[in-house]
C-alpha cells in the first residue's frame, strides 16, 4: 500500500488539473480547426462556382449578356 504525503497530493492535484486544462485547449483548437475546414470548403465551393460562370461566359456568344456575369462583374467591383 503506497501513501502519499501532502506534498505529493498538491502535485498530482496539480497535474490533473494541468492535464484537464490541457483537454480543454485541445478541444477548442480541434473546434477552430473543424470551423477553418468548413470556411475554406466552403470557399472553394464558391471559387469553382464562379470559375463555372466565367467558362461558361467563354463559350457564350459576345452577342448573349449571361446575366450571371453581370452579376459576377457588380459583385467585383462592389467588393
Amino acid at each position: 500500500m503506497t501513501h502519499f504525503s501532502p506534498g505529493m497530493n498538491c502535485t498530482l492535484e496539480k497535474v490533473l488539473a494541468d492535464a484537464k486544462s490541457l483537454v480543454e485547449r485541445l478541444r477548442n483548437h480541434d473546434n477552430a480547426a473543424e470551423m477553418l475546414i468548413e470556411q475554406t470548403t466552403s470557399l472553394n465551393k464558391r471559387v469553382e462556382a464562379m470559375k463555372q460562370v466565367w467558362c461558361h461566359t467563354m463559350l457564350v456568344p459576345v452577342t448573349y449578356e449571361c446575366p450571371c456575369l453581370k452579376m459576377l462583374q457588380y459583385k467585383i467591383t462592389k467588393s
